[in-house]
């Protein structure tokens, strides 16, 4: 083996772990900006994209270590697979967001703006929540839901309704409430559970958008 064959490898190495740094990165903003089934695909997805790429860099390598090429086209040439995914994924079109999860969510009559985020609730054991938050046209806070129990690592929908009442349905336990303006705060009730097993005495309809799903 030649010294310049032995100068060879530090470099790959080195090669090997930026493609696996900047894909690290980037799975790592993704998590942060994703909802909880995305943070357990992306773990997945990492490994599989790492794994990829990091095979079709050690056989280009392969059939690379004998030409006498410029390190600059052999470095463009090593990230050709990463490009070529990346490309891939920018030309897969993005699905849109379903009506009853955008954020943030202006109410019908543009007064109010819901956001429900995930949070930590310290008198549910820390752990994390979907908050029903409200604000005004200016983005004032108004209220949010401290008293939530509807646990972030499943999913939540939510919608306005045409009177300006912010719904939430609970896909873990199936649980629906709402919440409206009394003229002074904003109250929290619980409708029933489902689409059709309402539980109070006032005869309101959920929005027909609240549901992931059509009857």
């Amino acid at each position: 083996m030649t010294g310049e064959q032995r100068g060879q490898r530090p470099r790959t190495r080195v090669l090997v772990l930026a493609n696996a740094a900047l894909w690290c990165l980037y799975f790592v903003l993704s998590a942060i900006n994703s909802g909880p089934h995305g943070i357990v695909l992306i773990p997945i997805a990492l490994a599989v994209v790492l794994g990829i790429t990091t095979t079709a860099q050690l056989l280009l390598h392969l059939a690379l270590r004998r030409c006498q090429i410029q390190m600059a086209l052999r470095t463009a040439l090593f990230f050709a697979p990463t490009a070529a995914l990346v490309a891939i994924a920018l030309a897969i079109p993005k699905p849109s967001t379903p009506p009853n999860k955008i954020q943030p969510m202006p109410s019908p009559s543009g007064s109010y703006i819901l956001r429900v985020p995930i949070e930590p609730n310290p008198g549910y054991n820390g752990h994390k929540v979907w908050k029903v938050t409200i604000s005004d046209s200016s983005g004032a806070v108004l209220y949010k839901d401290d008293s939530s129990k509807c646990v972030g690592w499943l999913n939540a929908y939510w919608a306005w309704d045409d009177s300006d009442r912010a719904w939430l349905y609970n896909s873990d336990n199936g649980r629906v409430y709402f919440w409206e303006f009394d003229g002074t705060n904003w109250i929290k009730t619980y409708w029933g559970y489902g689409k059709d097993h309402r539980e109070i005495q006032r005869e309101i309809e959920q929005p027909d958008v609240l549901y992931p799903y059509d009857d």
